[in-house]
């Protein structure tokens, strides 16, 4: 992290240099199949908001190429999460005082790709060799196979429950660590509730115990919540790319039966 701050910093220097803009305005990360949801993401996309106001996350995933034609996303944090983030608190009691749905950790902005005037003239230059006809239409995407997308977005789908099942598995079992220790702690002081009483009967002195330093009074750490909440919107992801691919391949299979029909 710090060797990477160095290189920002060292190639802002040499763009200032130049003489060109070298304002930061965010970063960017390459991905596929949208699987960027993860607490090192979370932290970069944290500090950099903490210090740039209108900081933005452009990700990159080359599988929405095939899917929706446009490889680029913008994220942000939202202003209800940062202030969650911001405390470090993500405990369950935490987590529900905040309301915080799993929808409300990245918020998507809209994005515009434009291209100057020289890069279109290159393009135009690049069509003869690359052998595409002016104006031609793109019949790949009418591709009817959508078989690897869908299963790759399934098998992601369903490693990130096995992940979630975990997770919940740690809540189990700290409550459960919980409630023993509830259990042992009441037969404890109980024990020495009548060990108390006993002495009394006997005129003996007893002193008042400190049960600050017995370890059976020590409170168990709770596991954090924040991978469970990362998850469960890494799986929202997955089920609205799998919702919009599934719609446009309806369209295309519709789009075809009519074809069908019309050559009949």
């Amino acid at each position: 992290l710090v060797l990477g701050a160095e290189y920002q910093m060292e190639m802002m220097r040499c763009l200032r240099d130049v003489n060109v803009d070298n304002n930061t305005v965010g970063w960017y990360q390459s991905t596929y199949f949208s699987s960027f949801i993860e607490e090192s993401c979370i932290e970069t996309q944290f500090n950099y908001q903490q210090h740039i106001k209108t900081a933005v996350l452009l990700v990159y995933d080359p599988a929405r190429t095939r899917a929706t034609g446009m490889p680029l996303r913008a994220f942000r944090l939202t202003d209800h999460f940062m202030a969650l983030y911001r405390e470090g608190k993500f405990t369950l009691q935490a987590v529900a005082a905040a309301n915080l749905p799993r929808s409300e950790v990245f918020e998507e902005l809209p994005l515009k790709v434009r291209h100057s005037h020289l890069s279109s003239a290159l393009l135009l230059d690049l069509q003869p060799e690359c052998n595409l006809p002016a104006g031609g239409a793109d019949f790949a995407r009418l591709e009817l196979h959508t078989n690897p997308f869908l299963e790759k977005q399934m098998q992601l789908l369903i490693e990130c429950t096995d992940d979630l099942q975990q997770e919940s598995s740690k809540l189990q079992h700290y409550e459960r660590n919980t409630q023993r220790q509830k259990a042992a702690q009441a037969a404890y002081l109980q024990k020495k509730k009548a060990e108390k009483a006993a002495k009394l009967l006997k005129g003996e002195e007893v002193a008042d115990e400190d049960t600050s330093s017995n370890p059976l009074f020590k409170p168990i750490p709770q596991p954090s919540r924040l991978e469970a909440l990362l998850i469960a919107n890494q799986m929202q992801s997955y089920c609205q790319q799998i919702n919009a691919f599934s719609g446009q391949s309806f369209a295309k299979l519709f789009l075809l039966q009519s074809l069908n029909s019309g050559a009949q």
